[in-house]
C-alpha cells in the first residue's frame, strides 16, 4: 500500500471514531432525556414506581413517546457509527 492510500485510510479510520464519540454522546444525551421524561410523567401523576406492563406504564409509555423515538434513533445511529468504524478499520488491515 502506498504511503498515501495508507494515510487517507488512516484518516477515514480517524474520521470514523470521531463520529462514534459523537453518536455515543448522542445517545446517551438521549437516553437522559428520556429517563428525565418517564421522571416528569412519574412526578406529575404522584406515581413514585411504575410497573411494567401496567396501565400506568401504557400511560408512561404513550406520554414519552417521542423522546423513546429520538432515543432509538440515536441508538441506531450508534450502532451504524460503529459499523462504518469497523469497516473502516477492515479496509485498512486488508490491504
Amino acid at each position: 500500500m502506498t504511503d498515501i492510500a495508507s494515510i487517507s485510510k488512516l484518516l477515514a479510520i480517524a474520521e470514523k471514531a470521531i463520529e462514534v464519540r459523537d453518536r455515543e454522546a448522542a445517545r446517551k444525551e438521549a437516553r437522559e432525556n428520556l429517563n428525565a421524561a418517564y421522571e416528569r410523567w412519574k412526578d406529575n401523576h404522584g406515581i413514585e414506581h411504575v410497573e411494567t406492563d401496567s396501565a400506568a406504564w401504557n400511560m408512561m409509555m404513550d406520554a414519552t413517546e417521542i423522546e423513546y423515538a429520538l432515543f432509538a434513533n440515536a441508538q441506531t445511529a450508534e450502532k451504524n457509527a460503529k459499523r462504518r468504524l469497523a469497516t473502516a478499520i477492515r479496509r485498512y488491515r486488508n490491504d
